[in-house]
């Protein structure tokens, strides 16, 4: 069985902790509460750590669940302005509101991972990148050995055809 650390099981426990996370030297805290240097230090390297990694989790959480809530209360008003509109046969503002709907939902989708967030760009495609494919290529007419050895290179490595 496995036994309680000092400082866990010591009366001012909190008073230790709040010491730790503030910085203050460990051989102070350990004059200070009339314990070991070496508990103090065990104390912080196998406790303190993984407590403020679970903090600072659950405060990026709570901040992440009040951004959506945020978000979704602006979902509802652009609903009833939406709505709002409609009813006074506004169509253009109407329409506005319907796009800031979307706009909406599709950051909230985001955010709860719903939908992915990266943009994803083939260059290939891109006449930035055409442009001065072909250049290279034509270039390379008179060294076909290394022409071939470059779209060979090409096609490895970005599945380019």
């Amino acid at each position: 069985m496995s036994q309680v650390s000092k400082c866990c099981s010591h009366e001012y426990r909190d008073r230790i902790d709040a010491a730790l996370i503030q910085g203050i030297p460990k051989r102070r805290i350990a004059s200070q509460f009339g314990m070991s240097d070496t508990s103090v230090r065990r104390h912080a390297r196998n406790h303190i750590m993984s407590t403020l990694v679970r903090a600072a989790k659950a405060i990026e959480m709570t901040q992440g669940d009040i951004l959506i809530e945020k978000i979704e209360t602006l979902e509802i008003d652009a609903q009833c302005i939406k709505r709002e509109l409609k009813d006074k046969d506004y169509q253009i503002g109407a329409l506005k509101a319907i796009r800031e709907s979307l706009r909406i939902l599709e950051l909230l989708a985001r955010l709860k991972g719903e939908i992915e967030s990266t943009q994803k760009i083939n260059i290939f495609l891109s006449p930035e990148w055409t442009r001065p494919q072909s250049l290279i290529l034509s270039s390379m007419e008179p060294c076909p050995e290394a022409k071939q050895k470059l779209l060979l290179a090409l096609e490895s490595k970005n599945g380019y055809s």
